[in-house]
């Protein structure tokens, strides 16, 4: 009795848009197989994932256990679904030509007879995927250029889409629109503190985003740093006109960043978060003042790239939609001012708190030092 493994896969991205579900890839390869007695099953993958790149854990587990010959037999629905780029298709290629493998579907059993198919197979879909790749980006490109920011809409807007894809602007929403102008308002005065806004706009305002939730802290910064709201965007690393209402000028935007400290100085700078060791340390390579920066980023699940959130809704690299979680991150550095090309590395808040606590625990303070010390606070505190 011959093993097998079932392997059933549905990308969420556009390139399986016409593709069966998994019930329905699962209920179409059973009916396929029902002739086969000799079938012994051994194990059972499913993944909604692409397979546009290498790097599938449910895939690669399979393969595993044909190169262990665990199993001689694949049943999957189409060919593409075990591949659609040349990394994976060559794998299943070798598995089929060295390991006796065979892969049955609904329309066709493959075997090392049908090598030559599979290539070609193989082929197109990945030159599918390539083509679907290069239409997306220059509709891309296209909306770009009418003014439209491919992004998903930052509350006080939102994305229309009753349009087709590639014409869906970006309109204002008209129950929070004025909400979230009264916050830029607030920062414009240089008295509120960004957490201090989102408390009152959540608490006595009762700004709610479309989906209910309420706006986390993370996400007052990102308002506060968008420049969309000015009717301007970026995006790759350009800016754009876009064609959306603006909610303030370019002027109060400008002036928002100098109050947030973002760039240039200003007579009152507002900055919530304060870093406990900026410019208390100097880099030991060139003398310059250690300081700190932090960032939210939005992390790939694909590819793993670390990118601005604010201004993608996709992953610039690979084009995987963007996840919801926005990671923090936060690094002490060297400043670089006396020496713009030090290399010197950067270092979590963790790892610079170790070393401190290292080297304070090799200090003790004198017994005078401290008698006077402990004398001048009480004498400090009768006064």
């Amino acid at each position: 009795m011959d093993n097998y493994i079932f392997y059933k896969r549905k990308s969420s991205d556009s390139e399986d848009k016409q593709i069966l579900s998994l019930v329905s890839q699962d209920r179409v390869i059973k009916e396929s197989i029902s002739g086969f007695t000799s079938l012994h099953f051994v194990a059972n993958f499913e993944e909604s994932m692409s397979a546009k790149a290498p790097g599938r854990p449910k895939f690669n587990k399979m393969c595993e256990l044909l190169e262990q010959g665990r199993a001689k037999f694949i049943i999957c629905w189409q060919l593409n679904r075990l591949a659609r780029n040349p990394v994976d298709g060559g794998r299943i290629i070798w598995l089929v030509q060295h390991y006796g493998v065979k892969i049955i579907t609904p329309s066709k059993t493959y075997d090392f007879n049908d090598i030559l198919l599979m290539y070609v197979e193989f082929a197109m879909s990945n030159q599918f995927i390539n083509d679907l790749r290069k239409n997306t980006l220059r509709g891309l490109g296209d909306k770009l250029k009418s003014g439209i920011a491919p992004i998903l809409a930052p509350i006080g807007y939102y994305n229309d889409v009753t349009k087709k894809q590639g014409l869906r602007d970006i309109l204002i929403d008209e129950q929070r629109f004025s909400l979230v102008r009264k916050m830029w308002d607030l920062l414009l005065t240089g008295n509120y503190t960004p957490p201090r806004i989102l408390d009152i706009a959540t608490n006595k305002w009762g700004l709610r985003q479309r989906n209910g939730r309420k706006l986390s802290r993370s996400k007052i910064y990102e308002l506060f740093r968008n420049m969309f709201y000015s009717g301007k965007f970026e995006y790759g690393g350009k800016l754009y006109q876009g064609i959306h209402k603006p909610m303030i000028t370019i002027e109060e935007y400008e002036k928002a960043q100098k109050i947030l400290g973002k760039r240039g100085s200003f007579k009152f700078r507002l900055s919530e978060h304060s870093f406990a060791f900026n410019n208390a340390m100097i880099s030991c390579t060139c003398g310059s003042s250690i300081t700190a920066h932090e960032r939210y980023r939005k992390i790939c699940p694909h590819c793993h790239l670390k990118y601005n959130s604010v201004v993608n809704e996709i992953c610039p690299k690979c084009g995987t939609l963007a996840p919801e979680k926005t990671t923090y991150f936060c690094y002490y550095h060297c400043g670089r001012k006396v020496n713009p090309k030090c290399k010197q590395p950067s270092v979590k808040p963790k790892d610079l708190y170790d070393q401190i606590d290292k080297v304070i625990s090799f200090l003790t303070l004198p017994e005078e030092f401290i008698h006077w010390a402990l004398a001048k606070l009480r004498k400090s505190h009768e006064e």
